[in-house]
C-alpha cells in the first residue's frame, strides 16, 4: 500500500476508535456503584495518559487527520471534573500507598498547564511522607514514575534514561523462549518511555537498537499467532517509535490487527475476549464490551497516531541516532 493509502487507512481506524472512546467516556468514571474502584481508577488514568499524548500532538498535522480539536475538550472536561471531586482528591491523601496511581490523571493534566493548589499541596505532603515516588518497584515501573513526573513538569531535570534502562529486563537480553507475557509488557512499556512514543531518539547504539527491533518482531509474530491484540498493538507501537515498519512481520500483524477492529471502533483485547463478547447476553453488553475492549482501543489510537506521525514528512527523523550513550 502506498503512503497515501496507508495514511487514509490509519486515519479512519484512529477516528473510529476515538469516536468509540468518546461515546463511552462515562464508563471511564472511577466511581462504580457509589464507590471508588481499582478498575475505575486504572481506566481513568489510562484515558488521561492518552489525552496527554494527543494534547501534545495537537499542533501537528495529526490534529487534522484525527480531528483532535473536536474531542479533546470533552476528554479534558471529563478528566478534570473527576480530579476536582472532593471525594477523589481527598482519597489521594487517605491512601498514600496508592497515591501515584490516583495522581496520574492530575499529573497528565498538569503536563498541559493545569494546576490545582490542593493537588500541589498533596504532592508536597506525599514527598514529606516519602510516598510520592515509592522505591520498592520493579525497574521498568521506576522508569514509568520518572517519565510521568518529568512529563508533568514536576521534575525540573530530565532523568538519565540510559541509567534507568540499564536496570530493566530489556537490557538483560533474556532468551526469547523465556519471555512471558509479563516480561513482554515490561519491554513494551520500557520502550514507550525511552522513545517518548516516537518523539525522542532512543539513547542506545545502533547495534543495540537493531537487536531490540529483532526481539520485538519475534514477540510480535508470537502474539499475532495467539491473537493477543493488546500485546500486538503495543509491539506495533514500539516498532513505529523505532521507525522499524518495513518487515513482513509488521505488515502481516498490522493487517491482522486491523481485521480485529469492530465496526463501532472498539478492539477486543484478544480473540478470547471477542468470543466472550459474542456470548454476552444482549441485556448487559455495554459494561462487558467496555472492560474487554477499552485498553486495546486506547492503544489503537496510539498505534495510529505514532504511525501517522512517522508518515508525516515533518516528523522527527529517528534514524539519526546518537553515537554514544
Amino acid at each position: 500500500m502506498n503512503s497515501e493509502g496507508e495514511r487514509a487507512r490509519l486515519q479512519q481506524q484512529g477516528i473510529d476508535s476515538l469516536g468509540w472512546i468518546t461515546r463511552n467516556i462515562d464508563h471511564f468514571n472511577p466511581w462504580q456503584k457509589g464507590r471508588l474502584t481499582d478498575s475505575g481508577i486504572k481506566a481513568l488514568a489510562e484515558l488521561a495518559v492518552l489525552y496527554m499524548y494527543l494534547e501534545r500532538w495537537r499542533l501537528r498535522p495529526l490534529n487534522e487527520y484525527l480531528s483532535l480539536i473536536s474531542i479533546l475538550p470533552t476528554w479534558r472536561n471529563f478528566i478534570s471534573r473527576h480530579c476536582e471531586k472532593a471525594a477523589y482528591a481527598e482519597t489521594v491523601r487517605k491512601r498514600p500507598a496508592q497515591a501515584y496511581y490516583l495522581l496520574l490523571p492530575y499529573l497528565m493534566l498538569r503536563s498541559g498547564g493545569y494546576h490545582s493548589p490542593y493537588y500541589e499541596e498533596t504532592m508536597k505532603r506525599l514527598q514529606r511522607w516519602r510516598y510520592l515516588m515509592p522505591t520498592e518497584v520493579v525497574p521498568y515501573r521506576r522508569l514509568d514514575q520518572q517519565y510521568i513526573f518529568w512529563k508533568s513538569g514536576y521534575l525540573n531535570r530530565e532523568p538519565n534514561w540510559y541509567r534507568l534502562y540499564k536496570r530493566t529486563v530489556l537490557n538483560n537480553r533474556c532468551r526469547l523462549a523465556y519471555i512471558d507475557k509479563d516480561i513482554t509488557y515490561s519491554i513494551t512499556h520500557t520502550l514507550f518511555y525511552l522513545t517518548d512514543l516516537g518523539d525522542h531518539p532512543i539513547p542506545l547504539r545502533p547495534a543495540e537498537i537493531k537487536h531490540i527491533a529483532e526481539v520485538l518482531e519475534c514477540l510480535l509474530f508470537h502474539y499475532w499467532r495467539l491473537a493477543d491484540w493488546d500485546l500486538v498493538c503495543e509491539l506495533l507501537i514500539n516498532l513505529n517509535c523505532l521507525d522499524a515498519r518495513d518487515s513482513a512481520f509488521y505488515s502481516g500483524a498490522s493487517a491482522a490487527f486491523r481485521k480485529a477492529c469492530r465496526r463501532d471502533g472498539a478492539i477486543p483485547a484478544s480473540q478470547m475476549c471477542e468470543e466472550k463478547i459474542c456470548s454476552t447476553p444482549s441485556s448487559e453488553p455495554g459494561e462487558t464490551i467496555f472492560q474487554l475492549c477499552y485498553h486495546t482501543t486506547l492503544l489503537n489510537v496510539l498505534y495510529c497516531a505514532t504511525a501517522l506521525n512517522q508518515l508525516d514528512e515533518n516528523g522527527i527523523n529517528l534514524t539519526q541516532r546518537p553515537e554514544k550513550c
